[in-house]
């Protein structure tokens, strides 16, 4: 999906996390950090600084 939108050129994130198991999470402070990093994300995309 990351490529097809870079063919088109749309902008995109994309993290992928290579640790732990489906949910890409291996302990807690990587389940921190990804939840963190979604909230920031999400913060962002609502216009909150």
């Amino acid at each position: 999906m990351a490529a097809r939108m870079q063919e088109y050129g749309k902008d995109f994130f994309y993290y992928e996390n290579i640790d732990g198991g489906h949910a890409g999470v291996a302990n807690y402070k990587e389940s921190a950090n990804l939840a963190a990093l979604m909230s920031v994300y999400l913060r962002l995309q609502l216009g909150a600084r």
